[in-house]
């Protein structure tokens, strides 16, 4: 998908909706503000996340992309659940003792560069 504003031009490679929502969003700042004295841009974070509110019967919660653009969250799941001591919240990866940590690790670092 290629996305036009005025005489630039971006490509934008698969993804979710959302994501895509929030990259016009930034891309649109950056096109308006371009020639403003002031910088006001502000970076959109990406992390991994535990949704500990969310538990299921086997004790597990999901993980999630959790991007972060002006006060804004938006979640994309990353399709699997750990334990909560098997989370590691700092920094954001499972920890050692977890059954699928090889897995789990190599899956939230390809999402992340999917997206980021």
């Amino acid at each position: 998908m290629i996305l036009r504003v005025g005489e630039e031009k971006w490509q934008i490679f698969g993804g979710n909706g959302v994501v895509f929502g929030i990259l016009l969003h930034i891309m649109l700042h950056i096109k308006l503000c371009k020639n403003c004295l002031h910088n006001s841009f502000k970076v959109m974070n990406v992390k991994a996340v535990q949704k500990k509110e969310i538990v299921y019967k086997n004790g597990h919660s999901p993980l999630f992309l959790r991007f972060t653009h002006e006060r804004r969250n938006k979640f994309i799941t990353l399709g699997v659940s750990v334990l909560p001591e098997h989370w590691d919240n700092e920094s954001q990866t499972a920890k050692p003792n977890c059954p699928d940590y090889s897995v789990i690790n190599k899956l939230i670092k390809d999402k992340q560069n999917v997206y980021w």
